[in-house]
């Protein structure tokens, strides 16, 4: 008599292979691919330059808190170096303070001259 074969399953010859998708995964996926669309959808109403512009803050925004996280993290690496003696820890939390700082600076002076690109994209 032949096994039936169950459909919770995950293992075929010894290897390891993709269940079907739940309801529940199905419905994620598409909620999240709509909400990926939904900005596009509303500034269909405004011009491309309010878009590009808004779009170009919230990328500032997003990259500045990048940075002044691993800034944060890298202050507290080299405090946490130089009260424990580590040299790893203090090499690793001023590496990581500089790599914070630059990228911060990126999305603080750099990032907003997309602005001006978009704009004169469009202009032309």
């Amino acid at each position: 008599m032949k096994k039936l074969k169950r459909e919770n399953d995950t293992r075929k010859n010894g290897k390891e292979f993709a269940t079907k998708k739940s309801l529940a995964e199905r419905f994620i996926f598409f909620y999240c691919l709509f909400m990926s669309m939904y900005p596009v959808c509303a500034y269909a109403a405004i011009g491309t330059t309010q878009f590009f512009t808004d779009g170009v803050n919230l990328l500032k925004n997003i990259v500045v808190a990048l940075g002044a996280g691993l800034l944060i993290w890298g202050v507290i690496n080299l405090l946490e170096g130089y009260g424990n003696d580590n040299p790893g820890a203090k090499s690793q939390g001023i590496k990581q303070f500089a790599a914070g700082a630059g990228v911060a600076a990126i999305g603080w002076f750099l990032i907003p001259k997309l602005t001006e690109l978009f704009n004169a994209m469009t202009a032309s």
